[in-house]
């Protein structure tokens, strides 16, 4: 490559340098700035070329649609940046799915179907009824017997997606989705946020709580809605999301952000505000 540089480089000769030799030159500062090619190349790639698609109307002159198309896209973009028109001339926003959940008390995120309601002939799985009763006793600060008596397993329903609103993710609950399909990505892991304790080897020293950020497979999407109890301070129906995430063992990370796990460690219900 060095050679190559030396020998053949001339500003004369740059338009004809073949796209092969124009890619090498950029792969080593790449790599340096974002990670592996495949972890950043490749997607952005995806998403331009899917953009293009739709605008090959002629098989004959393919080449003239696509750079006529690239350059309309860019003067749209010169004319929203210069005349401040982003929401005029910038994409329509989507409806939610026929069936979509929102609650007044989650405002980032929509709930799509499928879903499922628990009953006698469907019930909750047991494991999860304890998670999200452990996860109510944290929430309403009282003792699990107590929530037992409010909880009824019946009432809980079970949805397949979460959509995070303003152009987030939508996210996958990975035990009614088929996640044996190798042509799409893996839209089950997700990261969260906890309040840890990190005092908590110190039994004299005060709690002091910090956030701290997890990672784990989303595995099911679940809406509770807990009765009128004054012992949970509850005036009126309650509401909530809960996601149940099976956390990934974090062992390495680096400075590029980037986490790697060789273990999954066990099931913990939060709050799906804090995905």
């Amino acid at each position: 490559m060095k050679n190559y540089i030396t020998n053949t480089y001339s500003p004369k000769r740059l338009s004809t340098c073949p796209l092969t030799i124009h890619v090498l030159l950029h792969i080593a500062d790449g790599i340096e700035a974002a990670g592996p090619v495949w972890a950043y190349w490749t997607f952005p790639m995806e998403r331009f070329c899917g953009r293009l698609q739709p605008y090959i109307k002629s098989r004959r002159y393919p080449f003239a649609r696509i750079d006529g198309h690239v350059v309309a896209m860019a003067q749209l973009s010169i004319a929203k940046v210069t005349h401040s028109l982003d929401l005029r001339l910038g994409p329509p926003k989507l409806d939610l799915a026929n069936g979509a959940f929102q609650h007044p008390s989650y405002t980032t995120c929509a709930l799509l179907p499928p879903r499922r309601l628990c009953s006698d002939a469907s019930p909750l799985d047991p494991k999860l009824a304890r998670k999200i009763i452990t996860c109510l006793a944290t929430r309403y600060n009282q003792e699990v017997a107590i929530i037992k008596k409010y909880f009824n397993p019946n009432d809980v329903e079970l949805w397949a997606k979460v959509q995070r609103l303003e152009g987030g993710d939508q996210m996958l609950a990975s035990s009614m989705m088929n996640a044996d399909t190798d042509d799409r990505r893996d839209a089950t892991y997700v990261r969260y946020v906890l309040l840890a304790d990190i005092n908590a080897k110190y039994k004299r020293i005060a709690p002091r709580f910090e956030p701290v950020t997890v990672y784990g497979q989303l595995q099911h999407i679940c809406v509770v809605k807990p009765p009128p109890a004054p012992e949970l301070k509850l005036k009126k129906e309650d509401t909530l999301i809960l996601a149940a995430v099976r956390r990934c063992e974090i062992e390495a990370k680096n400075d590029l952000d980037m986490h790697y796990y060789r273990k999954e460690g066990g099931i913990e219900v939060v709050d799906m505000s804090t995905i």
